[in-house]
């Protein structure tokens, strides 16, 4: 048997965007994208977001100071500018792939 057997997530409910991985938590006084399964894990303590992800010395958050509610719709003037880009990249592949 082959995984081929199965059909692949994305043909059964089209292309989505690798920015459902994420939800936007305040750090500090500034909302930061996180991973949806960092956040719901108990472990580790330290968060890292997204907009550090690819650098070679990323910087992590502690969890404490990470606010526990989903911020649904953050003000750009205190949202991570990196976060917010990656975000609205990962949405326009999306859509470009469902075209």
């Amino acid at each position: 048997m082959t995984t081929l057997d199965e059909p692949h997530p994305a043909h059964t409910t089209g292309a989505s965007s690798p920015a459902a991985a994420y939800e936007w938590r305040m750090f500090l006084g500034e909302a930061h994208c996180y991973r949806r399964a960092q956040l719901a894990a108990a472990w580790p303590p330290m968060l890292l977001p997204w907009c550090e992800e690819n650098r070679p010395g990323p910087r992590r958050h502690e969890r404490a100071n990470i606010s526990e509610r989903r911020v649904p719709d953050p003000a750009w003037a205190a949202t991570c500018r990196t976060c917010g880009h990656l975000l609205r990249a990962a949405n326009r592949e999306a859509l470009r792939a469902r075209a």
